[in-house]
């Protein structure tokens, strides 16, 4: 049975030719840094961190330019970036990264890889060591597609401890930042399993989406109240978020998913001992522009199959006195000449608001 890969929608939109000076060229180093060459094409910098974060940085416009290129920061902590927190019960298990350190545990980072298609991958793995967590293994994988605005992660959390699991919460996220300013727009998409901050067009947006399965609960608000504040203390996030409809400044927003649940049996997660359980992330980072498209990451299905492929579209054209509405044609077309449709084939798009997309493909061998 033969993999294909999934090709992505074409949107046709007007576009503006640019004059782009390009500073601080680097060609990134060290054994826990995925990308980073700007010069072979690369629009991201993922650094796995020891300590349990992932420091995340997009090649983009400087702040208040039209034509400077430079290495922007995605989260306000430059050394712990995204965290990790898991929770069983009322106890926390272990955390890191933009989380305080909890937890009897020990981080080993396996060698980078660079796969057939020049993909480089990073293996982190938990070891918990003591205590509640004794027994506890959490394998996380880290891939960056060559070229690609996204990195996809897995997590898989493995049960050795000798005893059932209950009620276990996972929970990712920090406090982001944008180049030029630490304040944003948070809203949620719920169809996509994703939360996604913005300010402005000129910045662009940013992106963490559960890919498989869906998240429990989302934050895209303030970085702290009921944000990581909820977070230190195992309880559920709540589903807040800070649009541009709400009316409202921008604040200093964090975005964070959760899986689990820690008042309801139904939508709780267990993990039986001899067990495991996984979820794949992506996280994404638009630059500028008026129309700001993300996609579900790279997905693969078997040849013969007629796949869906989700992408979502938001409008970064407003401001506190007006909106301006998108008319957008749409098509979908395969690299590898499979029939391919997108639905809807036009939309109007206000400023502010978001619309879903669906292409769908025909594999062939």
């Amino acid at each position: 049975m033969t993999n294909r890969f999934v090709n992505f929608v074409k949107i046709s939109v007007l576009t503006t030719i640019l004059t782009l000076t390009f500073q601080n060229v680097h060609a990134a180093t060290g054994p826990n840094i995925l990308g980073g060459n700007e010069a072979e094409g690369d629009m991201l910098e993922v650094t796995i961190t020891e300590n349990g974060g992932v420091v995340p940085r997009k090649w983009g416009l400087n702040f208040g330019s039209t034509d400077v290129f430079d290495w922007q920061r995605i989260y306000y902590s430059i050394a712990n970036g995204n965290g990790f927190s898991l929770w069983n019960e009322s106890t926390c298990l272990m955390q890191g990264g933009y989380f305080t350190a909890v937890g009897s545990r020990t981080i080993t980072l396996s060698e980078k890889a660079t796969g057939a298609d020049g993909s480089e991958s990073i293996t982190r793995t938990w070891t918990g060591t003591g205590g509640t967590a004794n027994g506890i293994v959490v394998v996380e994988t880290f891939r960056l597609y060559k070229g690609a605005n996204f990195y996809v992660r897995t997590v898989e959390i493995q049960n050795n401890s000798g005893v059932n699991l209950e009620n276990v919460r996972l929970y990712l996220g920090g406090d982001v930042y944008f180049s030029g300013g630490d304040s944003s727009y948070g809203d949620i998409n719920f169809a996509d399993g994703a939360v996604y901050c913005y300010r402005e067009a000129q910045i662009g947006i940013i992106t963490m989406r559960g890919i498989n399965p869906l998240p429990t609960f989302y934050h895209a608000a303030h970085y702290s109240t009921n944000g990581r504040d909820r977070v230190t203390i195992g309880n559920n996030l709540g589903n807040f978020s800070h649009p541009v409809s709400s009316g409202l400044n921008t604040i200093d927003t964090g975005y964070y998913l959760q899986w689990g649940d820690r008042n309801d049996g139904n939508n709780a997660i267990n993990i039986p001992y001899g067990d495991s359980f996984t979820i794949e992330t992506m996280e994404a980072f638009n630059n500028q522009g008026s129309l700001q498209i993300t996609s579900s990451g790279v997905r693969a299905a078997p040849a013969s199959s007629l796949v869906s492929y989700n992408f979502t579209m938001y409008n970064m054209l407003f401001d506190a006195f007006s909106d301006e509405n998108l008319a957008i044609e749409l098509s979908a077309a395969s690299q590898n000449g499979w029939l391919a449709s997108v639905n809807p084939v036009t939309v109007n798009l206000d400023g502010g608001n978001v619309v879903n997309v669906t292409v769908k493909a025909l594999l062939q061998e």
